[in-house]
């Protein structure tokens, strides 16, 4: 039968609307999982150009079912061409760029957009190029509409840690904590951000709460192992190491603070086998060196001891305070061997890096005990006196130094009697 025009305008005008109805279609072949009958029904459209946004909207879903990622991408880069107003595509298109990590691609799509998961990707990606103003800025934006949300809270704190600062990220993992005690994550985070601002105190206490949660969990037994260490009570840093040993974290760190804190409680037995372990892991490690040279000295073996010091001191970096804390090593070494020359030699060397006249005075006793040369002695015994103060009495004040005050005597003994050794000599002038 030929339809009248009164028929055709009816056909157009009260009909359902097709490309509605071919939508719904495909919407529920994807919910039925039918994600090739999909791509089957889209194919003969793709070939005559009559795409609609829904059948790119619904195509790119199933083809990401269907982990082809490159066709999804060229179907949704079709899309976004013939419908660059469609938001919808828009988002599938920044999305399929970002999960294959093409930043570039997504970050002028994902800037368009208003949603609060583009907003979290471009974010991400700012994070991913250090531009960590620019994520804390969205993050915080976004947390103003939704300020208990946990991810936007720790990704926030995550950033102000990564630019030091610390207050900041305290504040924020606070907050997080507040919002789930037992965030792991955030307490580890929590624990360092403390440690990073030298509140040893906080950082052991953190680390104490998540080990009560789980005590085996490493990261908090380093935590707690380092602020004893940092507040100078080995013994409790050597337990803590102890744990993580049984716990098979033998890492160079964990060998290094456990061998270190062993030598600071004198069990120096412990100490060189954990210390000549982490010298195996890193022989390059100015601590492992200067600590296991000194380990060695306490054990009396002193050959040894001066092989790793020197190594030390090869690696030492340009600080006068480590390299006075080397020679002050040395000295004591030199004596223990009996080296009198060379811990004469260390003396001058300490008195040209710190210019303390505390070691012209050494240099004298050394001279006049160990290397029996008044002459030497006498002329540092006098450049000693002339450079200590003039006003240094016999009577202690309330500020002195106590030690200066008594070298000082000492050493004005010492030069009297070898002023009068020198007299009766002829040696003086």
């Amino acid at each position: 039968m030929r339809l009248s025009s009164k028929h055709i305008i009816f056909f157009f005008f009260f009909m359902p609307n097709l490309s509605l109805l071919k939508a719904q279609e495909l919407e529920s072949l994807f919910i039925q999982k039918q994600y090739n009958r999909i791509e089957n029904l889209t194919a003969k459209k793709i070939e005559s150009g009559t795409m609609h946004q829904q059948d790119y909207y619904w195509l790119s879903l199933s083809l990401e079912q269907l982990e082809r990622p490159y066709e999804n991408l060229k179907i949704l880069q079709a899309g976004n061409e013939q419908f660059p107003k469609d938001t919808s595509l828009t988002e599938l298109l920044a999305f399929a760029y970002y999960e294959m990590g093409d930043y570039k691609m997504a970050s002028p799509l994902l800037a368009e957009l208003k949603s609060a998961d583009s907003q979290i990707k471009l974010a991400r990606i700012k994070e991913f190029y250090n531009q960590t103003t620019d994520a804390l800025q969205i993050y915080e934006s976004l947390l103003e509409a939704d300020e208990d949300n946990l991810f936007l809270i720790k990704r926030i704190a995550h950033n102000y840690y990564k630019i030091d600062s610390f207050p900041k990220a305290i504040h924020y993992l606070d907050y997080a904590i507040g919002l789930y005690k037992s965030d792991i994550e955030s307490l580890y985070l929590l624990s360092k951000a403390y440690e990073k601002s030298e509140n040893y105190e906080k950082s052991l206490e953190i680390a104490s709460i998540a080990l009560d949660i789980d005590s085996s969990q490493t990261n908090f037994l380093r935590q707690a192992g380092k602020a004893n260490f940092q507040m100078k009570d080995y013994q409790k840093a050597s337990d803590f190491f102890m744990q993580c040993y049984a716990l098979n974290d033998t890492a160079l760190f964990v060998q290094k603070l456990f061998g270190i804190s062993n030598h600071q409680i004198e069990a120096n037995l412990a100490a060189e086998v954990l210390l000549k372990s982490a010298y195996r892991k890193d022989s390059a490690n100015f601590e492992v060196c200067y600590f296991l040279g000194r380990t060695l000295k306490a054990l009396r073996k002193y050959h040894e001891s001066i092989e790793y010091l020197q190594k030390a001191y090869e690696l030492i970096q340009p600080n006068t305070d480590n390299l006075i804390a080397y020679h002050v090593e040395m000295v004591i070494i030199r004596k223990q061997l009996k080296q009198y020359q060379k811990m004469y030699e260390e003396y001058q060397i300490l008195y040209e890096l710190s210019k303390d006249p505390v070691y012209v005075y050494y240099m004298g006793s050394t001279a006049q005990y160990y290397l029996k040369n008044k002459a030497m002695a006498f002329r540092h015994y006098e450049t000693y006196l002339k450079l200590t103060p003039d006003d240094v009495v016999e009577e202690p004040q309330e500020d002195a130094d106590e030690l200066s005050l008594s070298i000082r005597k000492v050493a004005k003994e010492n030069y009297e009697l070898l002023k009068k050794e020198r007299f009766f000599e002829g040696n003086l002038e």
